[in-house]
This record gives structure tokens, C-alpha cells and sequence, in this order.
């Protein structure tokens, strides 16, 4: 039974490879120690988190000199060596781990990665799959690699153009708050008392009126009476606590089932 719902607008065709070998090259931003890590491993065309937790002498490592933020052409040959016996494969690899690097390194990224880096009948390297990370704020920097956006995606990307934070949720009640924290502890609040969110939106602390009319926010503080006036004299519900409003919005919520 083929599922529908979601509409194919692109197919991508390759030649097929005849495969001996898959191998596994990335670059990572490494939080832990506040630098660059490239990894490499002879166990790829498989999930590498998995390798790490069950073979981790299977994935080598070497940390960029944060000073020089490059991947030297001796550090790249070490992985290849641990990588590959073959000489003719070595060279090849080495170029390929130094040209990822610069692709990670010129692109703002936080990780890139050639999984599998696989090798054919006639001993050459070909990068089978590959995932790339960049940082959202880099991005303007890097208009040329900005995609269409699937059709799942399209109200992250709108709400992104309106300095919004916003994340698809799978409940029925929609989430339109102030600042991350509010939004979070607006999420746990309808979860307690048996809700789902919709979504997670923030529109930011420190919020324009422009961008408050992309979005509706909670009145309260100074002048609160006179904003729940207001709203009520717009019809709407109004509420004292996030207890009673949560416990109101999950009400609604299932009359409207």
C-alpha cells in the first residue's frame, strides 16, 4: 500500500558504483573541547554513532589547531594511513579529507560528513553520500546554498524570514509566546495537565510591533486589567494563571474534536 500525502517534486539518479569497500570521513564542530574534530573510520555505509559506541578504536581522530584552523596535509595523511594500505588509495583519500575540510571550514558549517566514502573494483574513492550541517547564522553569508524548502518545512522557513523561532509539533494546541524559557515552561504546563502542543513558537523578548502582528502574545504585567479589558471586549477568552489557561485551552482544544 503506497502512502500518500507528501508530493515528490525532485529524483536523483546515479551511476551505480560496484562497491568493495566503505569507509567514513566528517568534520565536526566539537563542543567539548571548543575546537574542530575530523574523524575518520575503515566502518562506514553504517550509522558512525554506532560504531563509536560499540568499536570505538575504529574511528580515529585528530583535533584542528584552533590558531591555524586547517587540517594539515601530514594530519590528513595519518588518517589515510590508518584508513587505507593501499598507496594509490592513501593519496586519493588525503586529497579528499583536505577538500572536505576547506568545504567545511569556507561554508560556516558545524559538520560535514561522506558516509559512505567508498572504494570500487578498480581502487578509486568515490563520495557515495554525504550530510552537511551549516550554521543558520552563517547563512546569509551563503545565499547560493540556500534550498526550497520541503513541503514539511515551509512554516519553519516563513517564520524564519519574520526573525520567529517556530518548530512543528505533532498536538493540537498552538503555542505563541515571548521568549524560549516562557515557551518551554508554556509547552511543559499544557503537557501536565493532558494536552499537546502544535508547535513551539517564540517571537522573541524583545519583540517589534511588526513582528507581534505576525504573531499574538500573552498580555500581563503592567496595565494587565486594562489589556484583559481589551481582549474581552474582543471576545476573547481570557484567563488569570498559566494553570487556568492551559486547563482551558486543553478544554477547548478537545470540544473542538
Amino acid at each position: 500500500m503506497v502512502e500518500v500525502g507528501i508530493t515528490v517534486k525532485k529524483v536523483l539518479v546515479a551511476r551505480a558504483i560496484d562497491i568493495t569497500r566503505e569507509t567514513y570521513i566528517g568534520v565536526v564542530l566539537d563542543r567539548a573541547r571548543q575546537s574542530v574534530t575530523v574523524m575518520a573510520s575503515d566502518e562506514g555505509g553504517v550509522d558512525i554513532e554506532e560504531v563509536a559506541r560499540e568499536k570505538p578504536e575504529k574511528i580515529y581522530k585528530t583535533t584542528i589547531d584552533m590558531g591555524l584552523f586547517e587540517l594539515m596535509p601530514y594530519q590528513a595523511r595519518q588518517l589515510a594511513f590508518k584508513v587505507f594500505g593501499e598507496p594509490e588509495l592513501r593519496k586519493q583519500a588525503t586529497r579528499i579529507y583536505l577538500n572536505l575540510f576547506r568545504a567545511f571550514k569556507e561554508n560556516d558549517a558545524t559538520l560535514v560528513e561522506i558516509n559512505p566514502l567508498a572504494v570500487d573494483t578498480a581502487s578509486k574513492i568515490y563520495a557515495c553520500d554525504a550530510k552537511v550541517i551549516i550554521d543558520d547564522n552563517g547563512l546569509y553569508r551563503r545565499q547560493e546554498l540556500m534550498r526550497e524548502p520541503e513541503e514539511d518545512e515551509v512554516k519553519e522557513w516563513e517564520a524564519k524570514k519574520y526573525g520567529l523561532s517556530y518548530i512543528k509539533l505533532d498536538g493540537n494546541i498552538g503555542c505563541v509566546v515571548n521568549g524560549a524559557g516562557l515557551a518551554m515552561a508554556t509547552m511543559d504546563i499544557i503537557k501536565r495537565y493532558g494536552g499537546e502542543p502544535a508547535n513551539f513558537l517564540d517571537i522573541g523578548g524583545s519583540s517589534s510591533p511588526e513582528k507581534v502582528m505576525k504573531a499574538m502574545v500573552r498580555l500581563t504585567g503592567t496595565n494587565e486589567d486594562k489589556a484583559l479589558k481589551i481582549l474581552e471586549s474582543a471576545n476573547l477568552i481570557t484567563v488569570r494563571s498559566m494553570k487556568e489557561g492551559a486547563m482551558k485551552v486543553i478544554e477547548l482544544a478537545g470540544r473542538a474534536k
